[in-house]
C-alpha cells in the first residue's frame, strides 16, 4: 500500500542548522500510529487520536534522496492504523502522512511492521539517522523475499552473480551487446567470410531478375484454356462435373432418381390384389416423367407361395408418363383366381 509521508514545516526547521547554511543530523526515534487519516499538511504539528509511539525504529538511507524506514510493535496491544508519523529525538513531528483504508489491524500476541520510503527536498538522506537497526531484513531467495542487490552492466554481462538481480536497464544492456556481437562467419563451418560471398557462383547459380521471372510466368499460364485455372480439375471445368443437386431423389415406395443428362429412374408399388381378382389397374408414378417414358417393365410380389399356379402381371399396351397399366394372369386358363393376394411392382425408364 502506497503511503504519502509530508515533511512538516517543524521537521525541515529540526534539520537545518542554526547558520541556515547547511544542515544537523537528525535522528528518527519514534513512529505514532493512529486510527484516525486526516487532511495533513506541511503546518501539522501532531498525529489526531495518536495510540501510541513505537521505539522500535530502523532505516537507512536508500538513495541520495530517499530513506527507507521499518518500525515493529511486539507488544500485546490491538489497534487499528491509518495515519503514522515520525517523531525526532527532541520530539519534533518530522513527517505525518495516512491512507483512507486501515494500513495494519494488530491484534493481541501479534507483531506488527511497517515499512515505508520518505522522498526528501532539499535534505540529504545521509543526514538522518535511526534509533537503532534491530530489524532483520533478510538476502531474498528462490523461496523467501527479501532484500536483493541490484545487478551493474558488465556483471549482468557476465553472467556470473546468483545473487543479484536484472532490471529492464540491465537487461537491455544485455540484449543490446550480444546483438552487437552480430555472426562470427569464421565459425560457420571453419569457412571465411568471402566464402558466402561467392557462393552463387560456386553452386553454379544465377540471380535471377524481373526480366528472367517473367519468362517462366506469365499472365497467360493461368486461366480459362491454359490447364492450370483454378476453376479447372484435371483440365476440365466445374460444369463438366455433376452436382450433388444433379441427383436428386424420391426415397419411397413410389420414387424417383433422378441422373445427370436428364435420365430419370422411377418405380412404382400398385394396389394389392385379392385372390379372387382377375382386374387390371392402373400404376401411377410419383409424378410423371417431364418428357416420355421410354420402358417399363412390371414384376410382381406374392403373399405367400403359389403352389402349382403361377400369377404373373403383364403390360397393357406402352407406358404413358404417368404409369403403366397392367392385368393380373393365372397360367391355366380357366382356373379359378382363389390363389394368393399379389402386387404389381414397376420399373421404369425415362427423361
Amino acid at each position: 500500500m502506497a503511503i504519502q509521508l509530508i515533511i512538516t514545516d517543524a521537521g525541515r526547521a529540526a534539520i537545518i542548522n542554526d547558520a541556515n547554511n547547511g544542515t544537523n543530523t537528525t535522528i528518527i526515534s519514534e513512529m505514532g500510529v493512529s486510527p484516525t487519516n486526516g487532511a495533513f499538511t506541511p503546518a501539522t504539528l501532531a498525529l489526531p487520536n495518536e495510540t501510541k509511539r513505537i521505539a522500535n525504529v530502523s532505516g537507512e538511507a536508500v538513495e541520495s534522496d530517499l530513506i527507507h524506514l521499518s518500525f515493529v510493535d511486539q507488544s500485546s496491544d490491538a489497534y487499528t492504523v491509518r495515519a503514522i508519523a515520525a517523531y525526532l529525538a527532541n520530539g519534533v513531528l518530522f513527517a505525518i502522512g495516512g491512507t483512507a483504508n486501515p494500513i495494519t489491524e494488530k491484534v493481541p500476541g501479534s507483531d506488527s511492521m511497517i515499512s515505508v520510503d520518505i522522498k526528501l527536498v532539499d535534505i540529504l538522506a545521509s543526514q538522518i539517522t535511526f534509533g537503532n537497526t534491530n530489524i532483520s531484513n533478510p538476502p531474498a531467495t528462490t523461496s523467501k523475499p527479501g532484500v536483493i542487490e541490484i545487478a551493474t552492466p558488465i556483471e549482468a554481462l557476465d553472467g556470473i552473480a546468483p545473487n543479484l538481480a536484472i532490471t529492464p536497464a540491465t537487461l537491455k544492456a544485455y540484449i543490446d551487446a550480444k546483438i552487437a556481437e552480430g555472426i562470427d562467419a569464421a565459425k560457420l563451418g571453419g569457412q571465411l567470410p568471402a566464402y558466402y560471398a561467392a557462393i552463387n557462383a560456386r553452386l553454379g547459380y544465377v540471380a535471377a531478375n524481373a526480366a528472367d521471372l517473367m519468362n517462366v510466368w506469365r499472365a497467360t499460364n493461368d486461366g480459362s484454356g491454359s490447364g492450370l485455372d483454378a476453376d479447372l480439375l484435371d483440365g476440365y471445368d466445374a460444369a463438366d462435373f455433376a452436382l450433388v443437386a444433379s441427383f436428386a431423389k424420391t426415397a419411397m415406395a413410389t420414387g424417383s432418381q433422378s441422373l445427370p443428362g436428364g435420365l430419370i429412374l422411377k418405380w412404382a408399388r400398385g394396389a394389392a390384389d385379392n385372390p379372387s381378382d382377375a382386374s387390371s389397374q392402373f400404376v401411377a408414378f410419383d409424378a410423371p416423367f417431364p418428357n416420355t417414358c421410354l420402358f417399363a417393365i412390371c414384376g410382381i410380389e406374392c403373399s405367400a407361395g403359389t403352389g402349382a399356379s403361377n400369377v404373373h402381371y403383364q403390360n397393357i399396351g406402352l407406358p404413358t408418363t404417368s404409369g403403366l397399366a397392367v392385368e393380373r394372369q393365372v397360367a391355366g386358363g380357366a382356373v379359378a383366381y382363389d390363389i394368393v393376394q399379389t402386387t404389381p411392382l414397376i420399373f421404369a425408364i425415362g427423361f
